[in-house]
């Protein structure tokens, strides 16, 4: 017996049995003491099977067991595949996923109490400057652009279109991930569309060291952690909306957080690409090969030949399977649920768009559907203008979102307010080391349910987390206060006061201006006895002042620079009114 998310596949009826839901193929004996509920009886699958599949009991799904009878040489193994696919996609979407990203919906009694998804919040609270400066995509999709699309992921087969993709690039809207961006630029091409979905900060390494990308636009979940990296590119189109009770736009393009794949596919919609090739959505790998020989650097390792089994099985934590060529690769769970809704997707969008989408090679687990388009018949297809395609995002870009700011700034408010009750139970429980009573905190449950640092279970260590990512959230929330009210300020025409530099004042402000269109600057470049020049602006703030002169302001936004240099003040400064023009100061 092999168990992969509890999942098996068996000819005989479990000695060890815990309540899992059971697919019986054939007539393999259970226990009459079975839960009806929990068996589904398929005694002669046919090619139909899969979709009388109506409802599973959620709730009660511990687990899948799948028993082949192996009495029944004439058993349709196609059928039972497809049976197998579409029980485990329901298991992963609606049981696995929803148990481990609160993101996710969930039916009732699915999963218990959930925490905040405090690193979720943050970054959509780091992301504010540029969600009140972009707009969602549904801005490009009334650019009608119409382009075919070439879309770039991360698998097995991405590396044999490297001798092709510059000439592909001229004919095709190129559209890069993460993990395939770095690809594109070695090979010559700089991809029209990057997509971000991930919410992990670890995918911000995938930017490192990236050189600037004017002619590439960023699509972003508004969760994502783009802020900061967003600058190197054109621009930011977010899918969704933020808050829909500040920014009431519904719309949000196609995606469901399974998989990057997904929102690639909605971009394709979008755009109203008349075709679409996936290039690398092999979700899967070459028979039992690790895939970490794949993961980060697309391609590596060879292909050993071996049988595929006739059905589904599971080896250790692998899911093994006939690919489209019939031949053997192994997958995950979450890999196989992505090839189930992928191809929903793409009937539903041919559908409704008539976008048709293809795949690059047999490979791959994606079902039949979506047929196989070789990237060497496209070598001919005519040049797009990519002048033209420019334009259109430019337009896209070019207008915001209507965003409710004083609604805006009365929720960061009242966050902060409930942030600075917490921080002072939770500094108090620390102190008292009185750990059991703070249970039912949300802060201190995130630290028990979080999934990104793997924090030890020592509540010491946990405690202390929790006071220290609520101060970071607080410092967030005052941010975007702070943001809420300048943008309010410059709707009305004021001057926001910029407090910088002597050096710093003479220049351009070229990132602001591109970050906040429209804004007026008060520049207050502090100066002091060591500056060799004192710069000629007639609100110019003297060292010694600069406490006095910042608590005098409402608001005031103030860069890396001067905060580096006269840090000593900021440090002791207890005002919250500013604005920081960087990454957030360390505590």
């Amino acid at each position: 017996m092999a168990v992969s998310w509890n999942i098996k596949v068996l000819d005989a009826f479990p000695a060890d049995y815990a309540g899992e839901f059971v697919v019986r193929f054939g007539h393999v004996p259970v226990p009459d003491a079975i839960d009806p509920r929990l068996l589904h009886d398929i005694p002669r699958p046919s090619p139909d099977s899969a979709q009388s599949i109506t409802a599973t009991p959620l709730d009660l799904m511990r687990g899948v067991t799948f028993l082949v009878d192996p009495g029944c040489p004439d058993m349709d193994m196609d059928a039972v595949t497809d049976v197998q696919m579409e029980y485990l996609y329901r298991y992963y979407k609606e049981v696995v996923l929803p148990g481990n990203s609160p993101l996710a919906p969930a039916a009732q009694g699915v999963r218990g109490q959930q925490a905040p998804e405090i690193v979720r919040i943050l970054n959509r609270l780091r992301n504010m400057p540029y969600l009140l400066r972009y707009p969602l995509t549904r801005r490009l999709a009334a650019q009608d652009v119409r382009l075919p699309v070439l879309v770039l992921l991360p698998g097995p087969s991405l590396p044999r279109i490297a001798p092709h993709l510059p000439e592909l690039a001229r004919s095709h809207v190129v559209v890069a991930v993460s993990r395939t961006l770095r690809f594109c630029l070695e090979h010559g091409v700089t991809p029209d569309f990057v997509v971000q979905l991930d919410t992990y900060l670890i995918q911000r390494g995938f930017y490192d060291d990236l050189p600037p990308l004017p002619d590439t636009t960023l699509v972003a979940l508004s969760i994502s952690p783009v802020y900061g990296l967003a600058d190197r590119f054109r621009g930011v189109l977010f899918m969704d909306s933020f808050d829909l009770a500040v920014l009431k736009n519904p719309y949000r393009m196609r995606e469901n957080g399974l998989s990057t794949l997904m929102a690639c596919m909605g971009l394709a919609e979008c755009i109203s690409a008349p075709y679409a090739l996936l290039v690398g959505a092999n979700l899967s790998f070459p028979n039992d090969h690790p895939s970490w020989h794949y993961y980060n650097s697309p391609g590596r390792g060879t292909e050993r030949p071996a049988p595929p089994p006739p059905c589904i099985q599971v080896s250790g934590d692998r899911l093994v399977l006939r690919n489209r060529a019939s031949r053997r690769v192994y997958t995950t769970l979450i890999f196989l649920a992505v090839a189930r809704e992928a191809e929903r997707f793409a009937l539903d969008i041919g559908r409704t768009t008539g976008v048709r989408f293809y795949v690059d090679t047999d490979d791959g687990i994606l079902p039949g559907s979506i047929a196989t388009l070789r990237p060497e018949e496209l070598l001919q297809a005519p040049a797009v203008d990519k002048t033209a395609l420019a334009e259109k995002i430019d337009r896209a870009l070019s207008r915001s979102e209507t965003v409710e700011l004083m609604r805006l700034k009365l929720d960061c408010a009242k966050a902060v307010q409930a942030l600075d009750q917490n921080i002072l139970i939770l500094e108090s429980c620390r102190v008292r080391k009185a750990y059991g009573e703070v249970a039912d905190n949300p802060i201190a449950l995130f630290a028990q349910q979080e999934r990104d640092f793997n924090l030890p279970a020592d509540p010491e260590v946990r405690l202390g987390f929790s006071v220290r990512i609520a101060r970071k959230w607080r410092q967030a929330a005052v941010q975007v206060r702070n943001l809420a009210q300048a943008h309010m300020i410059a709707r009305r025409g004021g001057a926001i006061p910029l407090v910088c530099l002597p050096h710093e004042a003479a220049g351009p402000f070229a990132d602001l201006a591109r970050l906040f269109p429209g804004f007026v600057w008060d520049v207050r470049p502090v100066v002091s006895p060591t500056d060799r020049q004192w710069p000629v602006f007639p609100r110019s703030v003297f060292y010694l002042a600069l406490h006095q002169t910042l608590a005098s302001l409402q608001v005031a936004f103030v860069t890396a620079a001067v905060r580096e240099v006269y840090g000593y003040h900021f440090e002791v400064y207890g005002g919250d009114n500013l604005y920081h023009l960087a990454p957030l100061p360390q505590e």
